[in-house]
């Protein structure tokens, strides 16, 4: 739980733990996806958004790629990077 009565370092360090979170859940959901090919998909969150990098073997990939993590929480926007192998 975030307090609101932090004190001011605590208050500059909180981003970055919230960054660092972010992108683990969203590392991990991919990571243990049913779908072995965005299980190599990289995960980077800064200032609310969460920038997908990789390779995958289809467009339609790299849109479930998308869906799969739209609903972490604090992600405001998505930066799909993915590269569609050909």
């Amino acid at each position: 739980m975030i307090q609101t009565t932090a004190s001011s370092s605590h208050a500059a360090e909180l981003p970055s733990v919230i960054s660092l979170d972010v992108a683990l859940k969203a590392n991990e959901l991919f990571h243990t996806c049913p779908y072995s090919s965005l299980r190599n998909v990289h995960c980077r969150f800064h200032e609310g958004v969460l920038i997908l990098s990789g390779e995958v073997p289809s467009f339609h990939m790299k849109q479930t790629a998308q869906e799969l993590i739209r609903h972490v929480l604090h992600v405001e926007q998505i930066d799909n990077r993915l590269v569609v192998a050909r």
